[in-house]
């Protein structure tokens, strides 16, 4: 994994391994904002201080899993508008506060399965517009809100 405590981090494009974040302060990712591309996985799980992902607006591509997980006080997708590829699964589960998907308007690939659980804010699905392909599974999973497909 991407040891973040690196100065030289806000200079990298392209990082070859994971991205990991867990169980710690995280409050912000502006120090990503130049990464275009992970090779790896993407994981921020039980990161209570980050709202949203604004300093990941350079971010196309992801070869690996994206896995959002048990963060307190995420409440958008905001700083993801450029993600167009996942290579992987899209897991987000268990994120009390997000209220909406939104912010995601130009992912078009999910290559293997999207997952949406215990997300008891979201109402819809809004974000996936330009959804084109999801390789795997539609696993949506004790979501209380969610009512309809629209959005994708």
């Amino acid at each position: 994994a991407l040891n973040i405590k690196r100065t030289n981090v806000q200079d990298f494009e392209i990082v070859s391994e994971d991205v990991v974040f867990s169980h710690n302060s995280l409050v912000q990712l502006k120090y990503l904002s130049n990464i275009k591309e992970i090779a790896g996985d993407f994981i921020i799980e039980n990161c209570p201080n980050i709202t949203d992902f604004s300093g990941l607006d350079s971010l196309k591509a992801l070869g690996g899993d994206f896995v959002v997980q048990s963060n307190e006080q995420l409440t958008s997708f905001d700083g993801l508008k450029n993600l167009v590829f996942v290579r992987k699964n899209f897991s987000i589960a268990n994120n009390k506060s997000l209220v909406n998907i939104e912010g995601l308007t130009n992912l078009k690939e999910i290559k293997q399965s999207l997952y949406i659980q215990f997300q008891d804010e979201i109402s819809d699905l809004s974000g996936f517009e330009n959804l084109d392909e999801i390789g795997g599974n539609l696993m949506l999973y004790s979501n209380k809100k969610i009512q309809s497909f629209e959005g994708l």
